[in-house]
């Protein structure tokens, strides 16, 4: 059983058809040299005109006319220096590439190599590597082993309980696309990710900082915790179609809902959060957040920090929280809450509202607000238009400005604004009690 080499060189567009016999015994490989342009490789059986050949036919994409008849059973490929593209057949393959290599049933070991690689690893139990530059490599189905190498890779193990690492680059994303049920992922730091639901289950995940869940109910959690101002492995997780909840942890991270209902949690870095379609719950956390809550109608919470939030379509309910705020409702009914006089005063950040609208039935609320801490209960506020305040407390009042409007509220009586809240638009019309939820 001899295990024979076959090199293939000097191929050129226009070349005649070559033949090569195999003695169908020992492992072999066919190793192709000095190719002028990349290859189209395949070791699965070619079928001419609806009749299975022989044996098999390599058709090469870069070399046009050239052909390569192969009478009996190849198993493993070395590509040339160029893109090669190659595909295994039902044996156990080992596939090395510069482009795109793809196994077939067996248990494949496929070694990228240089480039930006793709490999679709196929049905069995897969040995796959990328090298440098970003490779994007799947297992399919069955226990696969997928390392990335360097380089900003993508990898997804599949259906099968698979071992995958990101590698060297700490850009590395794994991805679950393809799942057919939603998927659950708690990422710590150093250690490493045991994975359940869908595809994820029984998967084990090391050196991976980005996520993409599936099209399902996905729960992903980064549980790295840090303080503000500092990359604690700044994260990307993309929830995907369907009702997610991601945990973004300590970095500036990035959190993508995607379709269906999703909950979103910053961390305490400086995030940048976007619910996509749907009614979206997102709450920044600590930092200087990014908040949009897209189409559907969504609740925005910024947390602590200057945040920056934006309702997008839809009824949405947007409050800043702590700091010097920037909000948006954009198109719908919106409504802009303040549960304390610290979440928009001089001491503490004076936040501003950039698109108020009357003809959109956008509301202030400033009811969960105790108007009147010397009395017991709760006080609602009195709405005074444009006049001063009177000496009583529990008041609310504007003040025209070059570009827009500033609210005033006066909690004790003092005649000061313990509560300042800027609207912005120098065509905006002055507001009315209706405006208000006192």
């Amino acid at each position: 059983m001899a295990n024979n080499i076959y090199y293939v060189e000097d191929l050129v567009s226009g070349g005649a058809t070559n033949t090569l016999t195999d003695d169908g015994s020992g492992l072999d490989w066919l190793i192709f040299r000095n190719a002028n342009s990349g290859n189209s490789i395949s070791l699965a059986w070619w079928v001419d005109n609806g009749i299975s050949t022989q044996g098999e036919a390599i058709y090469f994409i870069g070399n046009v006319g050239s052909r390569l008849i192969v009478n009996g059973l190849i198993e493993n490929v070395r590509g040339g220096t160029s893109d090669d593209w190659i595909t295994g057949n039902e044996a156990n393959n080992i596939l090395f590439g510069d482009a795109l290599a793809t196994g077939a049933g067996g248990n494949d070991t496929i070694s990228a190599g240089a480039g930006s690689d793709t490999v679709y690893g196929g049905a069995g139990n897969d040995d796959i590597g990328g090298a440098n530059d970003n490779d994007s490599l799947a297992g399919n189905a069955g226990d696969d082993t997928i390392s990335g190498g360097d380089g900003a890779d993508t990898l997804q193990g599949g259906a099968g309980a698979d071992s995958l690492s990101g590698g060297a680059n700490e850009g590395d994303t794994v991805s679950y696309s393809t799942s057919g049920a939603g998927v659950r992922l708690s990422f710590t730091y150093g250690t490493t990710t045991f994975g359940a639901g869908g595809d994820a289950a029984g998967d084990h995940l090391n050196g991976f900082r980005d996520a993409i869940g599936s099209n399902f109910g996905d729960v992903i959690i980064d549980t790295v915790a840090g303080a503000v101002g500092f990359d604690y492995n700044a994260n990307k997780f993309n929830g995907g179609l369907g009702g997610d909840r991601l945990t973004l942890g300590g970095g500036n991270d990035t959190g993508i809902g995607g379709g269906g209902n999703d909950t979103i949690f910053g961390g305490q870095g400086d995030d940048t959060i976007d619910g996509g379609g749907n009614d979206d719950l997102i709450q920044g956390n600590a930092g200087v957040d990014t908040l949009s809550g897209a189409a559907g109608s969504d609740n925005l919470d910024g947390g602590d920090g200057t945040d920056t939030l934006s309702g997008g379509a839809g009824n949405d309910t947007v409050a800043g929280g702590l700091g010097a705020d920037m909000l948006s409702g954009d198109t719908g009914a919106d409504v802009f809450v303040f549960t304390t006089v610290r979440h928009s005063n001089t001491a503490g950040g004076i936040d501003t509202i950039t698109d108020f609208s009357h003809a959109q039935h956008d509301r202030i609320d400033l009811s969960a607000i105790d108007a009147n801490g010397t009395l017991a209960g709760d006080a609602a506020f009195h709405f005074l238009g444009t006049a001063a305040f009177s000496g009583a407390a529990a008041e609310v009042r504007i003040v025209a400005l070059s570009d827009g409007w500033k609210v005033l509220a006066d909690l004790d009586g003092d005649r000061s604004a313990d509560f300042v809240l800027t609207l912005t638009g120098p065509t905006m019309p002055a507001l009315v009690a209706a405006d208000f939820v006192l």
